[in-house]
């Protein structure tokens, strides 16, 4: 969070991306977003995915499941 307060009070003070990225050694991508306000590194949200797929793969396995089970009755 450090990294993201500077880099915004930096450009906020007219210093060019380019030379915050240079003089911070790192993307000058990141720093663009970061001037933007586009990735606040706190706000980051992770994804769900795993979750979702979690849930999806026991849905379908019960379902399989019980139709198995009606099957053999």
């Amino acid at each position: 969070m450090n990294g993201y307060k500077q880099i915004r009070q930096r450009y906020l003070n007219g210093e060019s991306q380019r030379s915050i990225a240079k003089s911070m050694g790192i993307s000058r991508n990141t720093v663009k977003k970061y001037c933007e306000g586009e990735n606040v590194p706190l706000e980051r949200k992770t994804p769900e995915r795993e979750d979702q797929y979690l849930l999806k793969t026991f849905l379908l396995s019960s379902l399989h499941t019980s139709k198995k089970m009606k099957q053999k009755a």
